[in-house]
């Protein structure tokens, strides 16, 4: 009797990414089933190996480059590119995954002051993903060293944060409590023809007595009064970015994944004083029109079967290492993604 094993799991923080932790159990069941039939089934909540496990689901690459890391310095990193036909159809995907430029395990531990740490990096991946030609962007918000509310990518992407002096902010989540203005005016253009979408924890805020600060601070390396300054910050920046990023992100010329076009039929649907708040407030109130700026679980298509099922399955195949390019020339013409050999 052939036996036939699913190998689920997830990775282990800060060691190994949930496909690599899948090769090493299926290793394992190989030396005592030789002919199981093993079906590798990595899960991921967008952090570590979100990118890796998404590829080897819906059949795409890994394309590797360097960017920014969390400290400033250049750091080997990777997204995954997906779709244009084949097993996931519609337009070319990226997934970038914020642990793979900016994660907690890429902080030495005496560097781990999380009001220093950047995701400028992030932004470095979502411009090398435009390069490549993606036009949906999902980005795996887990499993950060950082604490700047997305900052540093929103920087890299071409925004301009200064104080009430006009000088540029630093990075890091430690000087956002400085934060005075947002110029918008020098976003990355290609942002209005592309969708991105964000896999977060769903169950924190940012703000308050269990804002992000205050849960996650003490686990990336602050202090209880860094927790307070990093807690503030984020006040901050989420009354700027209210102020001054979304109005413009609304106005006709800007980026299209940022503005609501329905936004004014909901405004004078809710406020028509015809209108009963209670009549069929939960089973046939009109589902209100969906921001392109939306939270998303990360799930693999139900028709793709994430595995590797042959008889002769042996772990992924270690060749040279890829090479390696610059995140604001990345090229596709690289895969750098090892496949299972029979």
């Amino acid at each position: 009797m052939t036996h036939r094993i699913a190998i689920a799991p997830s990775g282990f923080k800060e060691s190994l990414s949930a496909a690599r932790v899948a090769e090493a159990i299926a290793v394992g069941v190989r030396r005592v089933i030789p002919d199981a039939d093993l079906d590798l089934i990595p899960l991921v909540d967008g952090g570590e190996g979100t990118a890796e496990a998404l590829a080897l689901a819906g059949g795409g690459r890994l394309v590797p480059c360097t960017a920014t890391g969390p400290v400033g310095d250049p750091v080997p990193s990777h997204f995954a590119l997906l779709g244009g036909g084949g097993t996931t159809p519609g337009p070319l995907t990226a997934v970038v995954e914020m642990a793979a430029v900016a994660g907690l395990a890429l902080v030495p531990p005496g560097l781990r002051h999380p009001g220093a740490t950047t995701t400028y990096g992030v932004g470095e991946l979502i411009r090398a993903a435009l390069d490549a030609g993606a036009r949906r962007i999902l980005i795996g918000c887990g499993d950060s060293g950082t604490s700047d509310g997305g900052a540093g990518a929103l920087q890299a992407l071409g925004a301009r944060l200064t104080d009430r002096h006009g000088r540029e902010l630093r990075r890091g989540g430690g000087a956002l409590h400085e934060l005075e203005h947002i110029d918008p005016s020098g976003l990355d253009r290609r942002l209005a023809g592309a969708e991105l979408l964000v896999a977060c924890n769903p169950y924190n805020v940012l703000c308050g007595k269990r804002g992000v600060a205050r849960v996650f601070g003490p686990q990336k390396g602050a202090t209880p009064a860094e927790v307070e300054l990093l807690s503030a910050g984020l006040e901050r920046w989420a009354a700027v970015l209210t102020r001054d990023l979304l109005p413009a992100l609304n106005r006709d010329h800007a980026p299209a994944f940022a503005r609501n076009p329905n936004r004014d039929r909901d405004r004078d649907r809710d406020r028509d004083p015809n209108r009963d708040p209670n009549r069929h407030r939960h089973r046939h109130r009109p589902r209100p029109s969906r921001p392109a700026f939306r939270s998303t679980c990360v799930r693999p298509p139900a028709q793709v079967r994430p595995a590797v099922s042959e008889p002769g399955w042996r772990p992924w195949a270690r060749g040279s290492s890829p090479g390696t390019t610059s995140c604001s020339t990345a090229s596709t013409s690289t895969p750098g993604w090892p496949v299972p050999t029979s």
